[in-house]
């Protein structure tokens, strides 16, 4: 897909190039729209973690399950590859990302399944649940930046397609992996986040 290759990192100018455009502001205020109406307040999550560290934690644990291999059984979604995951990119604690996981468990958000080369070693993996979640935050934020880049438009349709999912999420995964973080180029809303 041409929005995860590698010409399409947030440069500079790149980012100037899409302030520029004359549907930018349309844009950002269908952006907001489209995450107000998905915000989701779940009493016992927030004393965990605030909504964008629990939307990046979805996608972590996705892309985690992802980089399972089977010929490695402490490859994949693991508590502790979770816990080192959450910690080496200032998520959160050790043990919260343990509670975290705990209750993802709890509402079914993950579940565990033996692992294919070793079945004395339990891993875990998101449930449809988990993903279907995923697909309508992406679901609502593709169009908008259809916008601005109408070359991301056939995502739209893509969307639960498993190996356009995969691609996508690992593409997710290794740029955040990077180091890069969106509200490095936008720091004023470092307050709303």
């Amino acid at each position: 897909m041409p929005f995860a290759s590698e010409e399409n990192i947030l440069t500079p100018q790149a980012l100037a190039t899409l302030r520029a455009h004359p549907r930018f502001a349309e844009a950002m205020r269908a952006s907001a729209q489209g995450l107000i109406a998905l915000h989701r307040r779940n009493r016992v999550m927030s004393w965990f973690l605030s909504d964008r560290p629990l939307a990046l934690i979805g996608h972590a644990v996705i892309y985690l399950h992802l980089e399972g291999r089977a010929d490695d059984p402490l490859s994949g979604l693991t508590p502790s590859r979770f816990r080192s995951f959450c910690r080496a990119n200032r998520l959160c604690s050790p043990g919260r990302a343990s509670a975290i996981l705990a209750f993802m468990r709890l509402t079914g958000h993950i579940e565990a399944v033996p692992h294919p080369g070793d079945r004395r070693v339990t891993q875990l993996r998101p449930s449809e649940k988990l993903m279907e979640i995923a697909r309508t935050r992406l679901a609502r934020q593709f169009p908008v930046v259809a916008l601005l880049r109408p070359d991301v438009a056939p995502a739209i349709d893509a969307l639960g397609d498993p190996d356009f999912e995969a691609g996508l999420f690992r593409a997710f995964g290794a740029w955040f992996m990077s180091g890069s973080r969106i509200l490095d180029h936008a720091p004023r809303l470092h307050l709303f986040a």
